[in-house]
């Protein structure tokens, strides 16, 4: 009896979540709440049986959601349109059916299955449906819900929870739990292992073999999953979101969870209390320098409700490389800044556009270490709130690639969704992280932007934009020590006087 009492309090904790996601339990008598009872033994027996039944009857319910898996519908696609079902094109609203497959090439996807849990391919995945709920035979998948997945090596058994399961290059397998818990059995011949996953826990498989031990995820792995591409530029957030907080506060205590980033601050978000909303520092790199100077070419397209004004010219900046300025007011969140980068020799040598946070943002644009390379530039953007010139620590960072494209007099760029391997190590700088193969984009440039030629000099540009260095303004001279700031609105107003 005393056993029952001394676990009273993890059993509320338990029934409180689960009265959160079973609205019958809702019904349940308010004294089982043991505010006015909880010294007496009777009522925690009776609490006790009750709730293991209820559990009991949940769980039942719950695998008979898994077992009911029949077909999956997409629900999102993102970063292009190579996104099949047994090898026919896919679009938004198509359905696989039972034992088809759902594949992914240069593209990410969201699937709804018909018991409303979803999954998430990454790129280059391919799924099953049906097969044990969903068969992962390449690549990755996040699955959020009711919904039990397999490897050749691996089966996940759930009854609703958040977890991801991934099959590499080498055919290492990874099972590794976001919030909840999983019960995992290795399929392998003759084994009859079973292990329990904890949010915060992973499982591994090498050689067709399921490894005997359950790993605690370190810190970094776990925020690269939530900033990462299953997580990253979905239109809608995961559910169970402040379980997988809690799960990631519980594991790291004192760390900040990264999908409740300064972007969702109410602070941040007031431009009375915030007034670095928008600003940003511009950093070109290049890590063995082969130009002294580029000019920056900065424009500014502002936001609107249904898209962006046309572009805005705020001037050409002679930078010394590695070097950085600041630039302030007149900018909102949501905005775009356009750069074109220059040789002082007027050669067009790179172009990007990133979008304005809603906080000071440290932003770099890399040049290739190989002048054979120029053309493709490298663009890393995050909040930099205590305007260091450095992106913090734990919030999102947006890593992606730009390639200007010549074709007789109308150039075109190309925002990547991948760069060849071979590449990357051209685009290393000392103090920002390794550059990812598949690029990282905010959720708004992901969206119908990646992929596509844009047209580099639009004919309703005004001419200061599309002319050469020098031929209609000097360029502004960037201060070597990195401590120079314009006002992006003086700065437009100037240029448009002359």
């Amino acid at each position: 009896m005393c056993s029952i009492q001394a676990n009273l309090g993890n059993l509320v904790e338990v029934y409180q979540d689960q009265r959160k996601s079973m609205p019958f339990l809702q019904t349940f008598p308010k004294a089982l709440q043991f505010r006015k009872f909880r010294r007496s033994w009777l009522v925690c027996l009776y609490f006790f049986t009750s709730l293991i039944l209820i559990l009991s009857l949940h769980h039942a319910a719950s695998q008979a959601q898994v077992r009911s898996i029949t077909q999956a519908k997409i629900t999102e696609i993102l970063e292009g349109s190579q996104v099949y079902i047994q090898n026919r094109q896919a679009q938004v609203n198509d359905t696989a059916r039972s034992n088809e497959q759902v594949r992914t090439g240069q593209a990410r996807a969201q699937i709804q299955f018909n018991n409303k849990a979803i999954a998430r391919l990454s790129r280059n995945s391919l799924m099953t449906v049906g097969q044990c709920g969903a068969q992962l035979e390449r690549g990755s998948v996040l699955i959020n819900g009711a919904a039990s997945a397999c490897t050749s090596t691996i089966t996940a058994a759930v009854r609703g929870t958040t977890y991801v399961l991934e099959i590499d290059d080498q055919g290492e397998e990874q099972l590794r739990v976001l919030e909840g818990e999983v019960e995992a059995s290795d399929n392998s011949r003759g084994s009859r292992d079973r292990f329990t996953i904890r949010g915060g826990q992973k499982l591994r498989a090498r050689n067709g073999r399921v490894l005997p031990q359950v790993l605690d995820m370190p810190q970094s792995e776990y925020e690269g999953i939530l900033t990462g591409s299953l997580v990253r530029g979905y239109r809608d957030d995961l559910r169970n979101l402040d379980r997988i907080e809690r799960t990631f506060n519980r594991r790291f205590p004192g760390a900040r969870f990264p999908l409740r980033s300064a972007l969702n601050s109410p602070i941040l978000n007031n431009p009375v209390l915030n007034p670095l909303r928008g600003h940003f520092s511009l950093a070109i790199l290049q890590d063995r320098p082969q130009l002294s100077q580029v000019i920056a070419r900065v424009t500014l397209k502002s936001r609107r409700a249904n898209g962006y004004l046309s572009e805005r010219f705020a001037g050409d900046y002679l930078y010394p490389i590695n070097k950085k300025a600041q630039f302030i007011r007149g900018l909102n969140p949501s905005d775009r800044i356009v750069v074109r980068l220059f040789t002082p020799q007027d050669r067009l040598i790179g172009y990007s556009e990133f979008e304005l946070l809603e906080d000071n943002a440290a932003v770099s644009i890399v040049l290739p270490e190989n002048s054979n390379l120029y053309g493709t530039v490298r663009t890393v953007v995050g909040i930099d709130a205590d305007r260091n010139g450095v992106i913090d620590r734990g919030v999102p960072v947006y890593d992606y690639f730009s390639q200007l494209i010549d074709r007789a007099d109308r150039p075109t760029v190309t925002f990547q969704p991948s760069i060849q391997d071979f590449e990357l190590r051209a685009f290393n700088f000392s103090g920002l992280q390794t550059p990812p193969r598949n690029a990282i984009y905010p959720p708004t440039m992901s969206r119908g932007f990646v992929d596509r030629d844009l047209e580099f000099n639009p004919d309703d540009l005004d001419s200061t934009i599309t002319a050469l260095p020098r031929q209609l303004v000097q360029p502004v001279k960037v201060d070597s020590r990195g401590t120079s700031v314009y006002d992006v609105t003086r700065q437009i107003l100037n240029f448009r006087r002359k």
